[in-house]
């Protein structure tokens, strides 16, 4: 795990224990974080491109770092699920590989954009938050 992912995982747990089950999955307090880091944006200042698959499924939380620990996003499983079971959510599709779907973090305008006809969700309250925050939103 890098430094910068370390350093997330930490402010998100806020002081709590962080258990490694494999690589990009770790839990803290009980919950299962899947996480994911870009350290450059496809356009060189805000939009990272991340997806997701039915692994991705398994955690109770996904976070997406955006090229530094100044800027991550913590998102419920509920949101990634909403997203993944989407029909319009764009899709690649490997040979003997599961489907996997593809989405772009905007950091500029927090908002993820994932599918045809400009499907987007505004992720603006999941910026940077720590698990005990979740309760607040």
């Amino acid at each position: 795990m890098e430094s910068v992912q370390l350093n997330v995982l930490s402010k998100l747990a806020g002081g709590q224990r962080i258990t490694t089950i494999k690589r990009s999955l770790v839990r803290i307090n009980g919950l299962l974080v899947h996480y994911r880091m870009k350290s450059q944006a496809s356009d060189g200042a805000s939009k990272f491109p991340f997806n997701i698959n039915p692994t991705t499924l398994t955690a109770d939380f996904e976070i997406w770092i955006c090229g530094s620990e100044e800027i991550y996003y913590v998102i419920p499983k509920t949101i990634i699920k909403k997203i993944y079971d989407d029909p319009d959510t764009y899709t690649n599709k490997t040979p003997n590989q599961e489907d996997i779907k593809t989405l772009t973090v905007n950091t500029f305008a927090n908002e993820v954009a994932y599918g045809r006809n400009g499907k987007k969700l505004d992720i603006a309250k999941y910026r940077n938050i720590k698990l005990t925050d979740l309760n607040k939103i």
